[in-house]
């Protein structure tokens, strides 16, 4: 029995902005013309698309700045977090950064297992009082 419709899902992410659109462009290019070989209806839709969230450079400073401010050890990761956030569309408007609050070794973040260190709630006022000050 062959089935009647068929969908697939997918989530895309790339490092940068226009490493993405070419990735989709090729994803659509493919999935038509694989459509069109076997003469298949094609359709396609986004949901949640998402800009790039990169940082600039004199706001990531100032996050810098604040946290040795305000005795918060700062740690660089060793590669870009590639998170989908609506952060990306903001950041296209208004210059700012993104940053996040470590929490050691719990769970990953949207896992059951995840449970908010609410110990963490005093370092972030911390840290947003100082950049306040900035």
């Amino acid at each position: 029995t062959s089935a009647g419709a068929g969908e697939l899902l997918l989530t895309v992410r790339a490092e940068r902005e226009e490493e993405l659109d070419a990735l989709l462009s090729a994803l659509e290019k493919f999935s038509r013309e694989t459509a069109d070989a076997h003469g298949l209806a094609f359709g396609i839709a986004y949901e949640d698309r998402f800009p790039e969230t990169r940082n600039h450079p004199a706001a990531a400073e100032k996050v810098r700045r604040a946290a040795e401010r305000a005795g918060i050890p700062v740690e660089t990761l060793p590669e870009r977090f590639r998170a989908s956030e609506d952060f990306g569309h903001y950041t296209k408007r208004i210059p700012g950064a993104m940053f996040y609050i470590g929490d050691g070794d719990s769970p990953p973040l949207h896992t059951a297992g995840f449970d908010f260190p609410d110990a963490l709630i005093p370092v972030a006022v911390r840290l947003f009082r100082q950049l306040l000050k900035e």
